[in-house]
């Protein structure tokens, strides 16, 4: 057999299973992570008009994957699925769920599934993995959007599980070529119903785009400088409905 040909089959082989790995379609749900953008009208353009991820940006997606589901901090709480129905105030079970993909009941329920929850002493701390190249951001503090995420889980934790959880941490691990040593960051949470109220205002913004096709207003951020895939999209986007 020739050189060429095993490398490029192991290659392709290899390709091809980062691909399926991350082959996930969640374009018709409400997920934790659809409401920590510090702007929505990205959400929804996402969700509207995925755009493809080219081989950098999926293998960097399928060693996140890969941390996550080998990394396990608690042995009980790990990768722990749950959804919350949060206009009627309840949990929900994914599993005896029998909706169609285009039922606009999806966007009542808030999905996600958190990483680990471990016990320090008489405290929960729900813990968060997060992938990032600290040769160019070493944070100081945990990142916003990354509090406000484990704020959510909180939320869900206490509705689905009945565990208060008052603190969270990010694990932050260096995924270049110079390995830095795991950088965790603690942080005090926000009282489950003030997390609510944030939560209820978001949802309802996102569930009104996707079932009315209000676009949401543009909100000028440090993703627009470089960081939105959608941001010439949305610099000449004078709608005010997507489906127009």
């Amino acid at each position: 057999m020739l050189k060429k040909t095993i490398e490029e089959g192991v290659y392709f082989a290899f390709r091809r299973a980062q691909a399926e790995a991350l082959n996930q379609d969640r374009s018709h749900e409400l997920h934790v992570t659809d409401t920590v953008s510090p702007c929505l009208r990205k959400t929804i353009y996402g969700k509207i008009d995925p755009i493809s991820i080219n081989t950098e940006s999926m293998s960097h997606l399928y060693m996140g994957q890969a941390v996550h589901g080998l990394s396990q901090l608690s042995p009980d709480l790990h990768e722990v699925p749950l959804a919350y129905d949060w206009v009627e105030d309840k949990p929900v079970d994914l599993s005896k769920l029998d909706l169609k993909l285009d039922d606009p009941k999806w966007w009542d329920i808030m999905i996600g599934a958190v990483d680990d929850v471990i016990k320090i002493d008489d405290e929960y701390i729900i813990c968060d993995k997060k992938t990032t190249n600290m040769q160019k951001w070493k944070p100081k503090v945990a990142n916003e959007a990354h509090q406000k995420q484990i704020n959510i889980y909180r939320l869900l934790l206490n509705k689905c599980k009945g565990i208060d959880a008052k603190y969270g941490c990010v694990l932050y691990l260096d995924v270049t070529d110079k390995i830095q040593k795991p950088l965790a960051l603690s942080f005090g949470l926000n009282p489950i119903e003030e997390t609510l109220e944030t939560l209820k205002k978001d949802s309802t913004v996102i569930k009104n785009a996707m079932t009315n096709g209000v676009l949401p207003e543009r909100t000028q951020c440090y993703l627009c400088d470089g960081y939105c895939s959608y941001s010439m999209t949305c610099f000449t986007d004078n709608r005010t409905h997507w489906r127009e």
